[in-house]
């Protein structure tokens, strides 16, 4: 099964960069069909990076996690997509 990411980023990912979406939609794909490769499990680690808050703070951001939360958002979805058509 492959999972698309478009409706969890929004139309500003589309246009905006085309080929990090196609990047991040192979990602979520290969973590939600258990397709990800031991080389590449160490991207689930906790690497924190920091974003700006509108206070002008920082936010520190778990990368790993993020994916992970994209993994279960497409998973939600594809569950309610597929109830839908079933019901």
């Amino acid at each position: 099964m492959v999972l698309l990411l478009p409706p969890l980023v929004g139309q500003a990912a589309l246009i905006g960069d085309p080929i990090c979406l196609e990047g991040l939609t192979c990602l979520v794909s290969d973590i939600c069909n258990g397709d990800l490769p031991e080389s590449d499990r160490a991207l689930l680690g906790s690497t924190l990076i920091s974003g700006k808050k509108s206070d002008g703070g920082v936010r520190p951001i778990a990368m790993g996690r993020s994916f992970l939360q994209a993994c279960r958002t497409c998973g939600h979805a594809v569950s309610i997509t597929l109830a839908t058509r079933h019901a």
